[in-house]
């Protein structure tokens, strides 16, 4: 992910959802509905589809 600044507007502005694993330092980054809905779709919003990161 190239741009973590965006990366953290998309979350804060909730057009993106992240979980973190379980029991590992994983977390999964998916586009949310009000993604869908509002059509929001840039860099961060389109690479977020089951996106892994550690």
């Amino acid at each position: 992910m190239k741009n973590i600044s965006l990366l953290n507007q998309m979350l804060e502005e909730r057009y993106l959802n992240c979980q973190k694993h379980p029991t590992s330092e994983l977390y999964i980054y998916n586009y949310s509905a009000k993604a869908q809905y509002d059509r929001l779709w840039n860099e961060v919003t389109l690479g977020c589809r089951g996106l892994i990161l550690d």
